[in-house]
């Protein structure tokens, strides 16, 4: 606070610069709360430490997901060194799993949805995407678009329902069908493919898999893969589990062209919180000590 002029009264900013009448303390947004704890930013923490540090600049009111970045020393640009995958996650994903099926064998859709796919269908399915009309099983009855107005026809304004699908997984078959929805799937990541798991002649195997917790990865053009790790309301113990076994499954999946150093640095945070760095390195010389 600043002294004033010939009042002598204190003249401040609020959360967003606004002047705080004398007497009044400012109000403090969450940033402020975050930018105010104060840590070494450029030191490799490590884990324990690292997830203490991230809880204590998570200020917001929603449960944040504890999110993890890998820097690797890859050129995405080759095709030898493109990095693409999936990883099952032993204490589950943080994303509720609602996925849909491709497939033109009754046995297979029937199976398919008793283990917990959202959607099954092949052509009647690439329409109901195409056209904005996927519904989900467990809301069919909430169909309508609330934000529908007087006349209740706003096509333009129905929310993208297949926005709400975290995987699609399809038969070789039927891949020309998904093929006619490729662009809208393939933007988001849903698009079904053999380095995935997510075509195969096993759908049924697949869906179990991902219902216990599998998360999919890419390369970004920078060389970075990002992943989910857990919801900040979980117990360290879970969340440990689940960025050990992303680890390890990054460092399994080193490419072959790649002769140099491969991963160059590991960084955690929460959705809205600031970046901690992790001493990866004595993470991997525990756990190898360990394997032994």
């Amino acid at each position: 606070l600043a002294e004033g002029g010939e009042g002598g009264g204190e003249v401040g900013g609020g959360a967003g610069g606004e002047p705080v009448a004398p007497g009044r303390k400012a109000r403090k947004n969450n940033n402020a709360k975050r930018i105010e704890y104060v840590f070494d930013r450029k030191r490799e923490w490590p884990l324990a430490e690292a997830l203490n540090h991230v809880r204590a600049a998570s200020s917001c009111k929603f449960d944040e997901t504890l999110e993890v970045v890998f820097k690797l020393n890859i050129d995405p640009r080759k095709a030898d060194e493109n990095l693409r995958g999936s990883l099952s996650l032993p204490h589950g994903s943080p994303k509720p799993s609602r996925i849909a099926v491709f497939t033109r064998d009754r046995d297979s859709a029937a199976a398919a949805l008793s283990a917990g796919a959202a959607h099954v269908g092949s052509e009647d399915l690439a329409e109901a995407i195409a056209s904005n009309t996927l519904v989900p099983r467990d809301d069919a009855s909430s169909s309508t678009d609330r934000r529908a107005t007087r006349g209740g026809q706003i096509p333009n304004l129905r929310p993208r329902r297949w926005n709400a699908l975290t995987r699609v997984i399809a038969s070789p078959d039927v891949m020309g069908v998904v093929g006619k929805v490729g662009r809208i799937l393939g933007p988001r990541g849903l698009m079904p493919n053999a380095k995935t798991g997510t075509v195969t002649r096993d759908v049924v195997a697949a869906v179990e898999e991902a219902m216990k917790g599998v998360v999919a990865y890419r390369t970004d053009p920078y060389g970075n893969v990002h992943m989910p790790v857990g919801k900040m309301s979980w117990v360290d113990e879970r969340l440990v589990g689940n960025l050990v076994a992303e680890l390890l499954g990054i460092m399994e999946a080193k490419p072959a062209a790649v002769k140099k150093k491969y991963l160059k640095g590991v960084v955690i945070s929460s959705s809205m919180g600031p970046a901690v760095k992790l001493d990866f390195n004595a993470m991997l010389k525990e756990l190898q000590n360990k394997a032994k």
